[in-house]
């Protein structure tokens, strides 16, 4: 008898653990606890941390997009960089004892292959007049400006347009209207795409120009390497010469079809 006993209440304890155990089940699935539900938060949040990260990233990247400084030559203050953009000659001689701008040797300004393009061309034109002066000294006549009418202007930007015109049709005329002005080819350039591009990256034949109160000073691309560019220009120090600048200190201008 007592043993019956002791079964019935066995079977009647397992029945109830049973029972709790179904409700609480039930109970779980109608009613998620807070544990359960955010895992799928923890979920959502990674999702958009990771979307954050890839921002990040390309914002990054752009960043060193941007980042153009100066790898063959020290890196410059911007007071330095400020007069680096003078075209005294002063101030020129100044940066070049000073390793600042280098002045690169004719010999490794060269054009001895064939030009691929009229903007090429035009380089190649420059480069012959290495070393050119005024004449006489002191006067602001060279042949530039006399190509196009003024005796005695001492404009870098008739240089540029000698280079261009006279390596092509030798008219006298360029799209820019005045062949002294590099304000006028910056502006033709923003008026007309078609014709001139401003662009970031210089390619050799593109004009550089210096904005400095207007543009102050322009000249040519003689060839780009890294972050830097040799020029062939005008009017520093009353010749024509050849310069190694930082490419972040300018804007230029691409022709897009021969003068």
């Amino acid at each position: 008898m007592r043993s019956k006993l002791l079964s019935a209440t066995l079977v009647s304890l397992t029945l109830l653990g049973t029972g709790s155990a179904a409700s609480v089940l039930a109970q779980e699935q109608v009613n998620p606890t807070q544990e359960q539900v955010n895992p799928t938060f923890t979920q959502k949040e990674d999702f958009q941390t990771l979307e954050d990260d890839s921002l990040n990233q390309e914002d990054d990247s752009l960043t060193q997009d941007e980042d153009t400084s100066p790898d063959n030559i020290p890196t410059i203050s911007e007071v330095t960089a400020e007069s680096e953009l003078s075209v005294s000659d002063s101030a020129t001689e100044e940066l070049i004892n000073e390793n600042i701008i280098n002045e690169v040797p004719l010999s490794e300004v060269q054009f001895n292959r064939k030009a691929n393009n009229f903007r090429e061309q035009a380089v190649k034109q420059a480069i012959t007049e290495i070393g050119t002066q005024e004449k006489p000294l002191g006067s602001n006549c060279n042949k530039f400006s006399k190509y196009f009418g003024v005796n005695c202007g001492m404009s870098s930007a008739y240089f540029v347009s000698w280079a261009f015109d006279y390596s092509g049709d030798r008219n006298k005329k360029v799209d820019w209207k005045n062949p002294g002005s590099g304000a006028s080819i910056l502006r033709w350039a923003k008026d007309n795409p078609n014709e001139g591009r401003i662009v970031k990256n210089p390619k050799v034949g593109d004009i550089f120009l210096i904005r400095k109160n207007g543009v102050s000073h322009t000249g040519l691309v003689r060839s780009v390497s890294g972050t830097t560019f040799i020029s062939v220009e005008w009017n520093t120090s009353k010749k024509v010469r050849t310069l190694k600048r930082a490419i972040n200190k300018f804007q230029f201008v691409r022709v897009l079809h021969r003068q």
